[in-house]
């Protein structure tokens, strides 16, 4: 995958993390960077036998958190709305968590 299409799709992500992030994948192994020495620059990423060993097994994982976000969405709501009633509490004083 090329640098620019990796940046598209990695919205809100800044080129310094992307770049960053890719050297570090490169470094541990999981991708090949690959310098076509051209102007303007092009350059491809490809996942090593390694990277693809842990996309695989990253599977299962990344499966049970597209299938629990709902749940994880809702316990987060109902935090937030009993945080927020103990900020409006006269004892919420005595509740909240020390810095």
């Amino acid at each position: 995958m090329r640098y620019a299409e990796l940046a598209r799709q990695l919205e809100g992500v800044t080129q310094r993390m992307l770049t960053r992030s890719l050297r570090h994948l490169e470094r541990d192994g999981l991708i090949v960077r690959r310098d076509h020495g051209e102007v303007p620059p092009r350059v491809d990423y490809t996942l090593t036998p390694l990277g693809r060993g842990l996309l695989v097994g990253m599977m299962p994982l990344w499966t049970w958190i597209i299938d629990n976000a709902p749940a994880f969405r809702a316990a987060r709501d109902r935090f937030d709305l009993d945080l927020d009633a103990s900020d409006a509490s006269p004892t919420a004083e005595a509740r909240s968590i020390p810095d």
